[in-house]
Formats: C-alpha cells, structure tokens, sequence
C-alpha cells in the first residue's frame, strides 16, 4: 500500500489541505533485455508484463520512440547488462 504525504497550510480564517496523488510519477518505457525469451522489451515501469517484445534492440527502440511521441511518454533505453543508457525526452 502507497502512503501519501499530506500538505496542510493554515492562517486565521482558513486551513487548505493539499493531497498529492500518487499519479505524479514521470510517465515512462522502458527498453530492456529479456534474459528469459531473448531479445528485447518495451515496458512501462512496474508493469509485470512487456507492452511488446523485439527480437531486435533497433526495433523496440524504433516502436517505443513512435509510442513515447503519441503518447507523451520518457523513452528510457537499458543496457543488456540493465543500466540505463541516455534516456529520450
């Protein structure tokens, strides 16, 4: 369970109370080696499941950089080995 942190700002006559959601997080996809069919994968973070698998680096990179444009999203490219490589506004 994800605990929310609550922002509370008062004067004489007024109390505000802030909730921030826990949708505030980057929207990204990821470009991962899959250890276990080969390959590649497009995910998005924390999802269990790849949106869709390559056999091909160049070609997750080429289908999450067209879903990153019409979706608004942060193209983020790994390494085999799982670093980051230079992620993609």
């Amino acid at each position: 369970m994800q605990r929310l942190k609550c922002s509370v700002a008062e004067s004489e006559d007024h109390r505000i109370v802030i909730n921030l959601k826990p949708n505030h997080m980057r929207k990204e996809i990821h470009i991962v080696s899959n250890s276990n069919r080969g390959g590649w994968d497009a995910k998005r973070p924390n999802a269990e499941r790849a949106s869709k698998h390559f056999e091909k680096k160049q070609e997750a990179m080429d289908w999450s950089r067209e879903l990153a444009k019409k979706e608004g999203l942060e193209m983020i490219p790994h390494r085999k080995d799982g670093q980051i490589q230079n992620p993609n506004s």
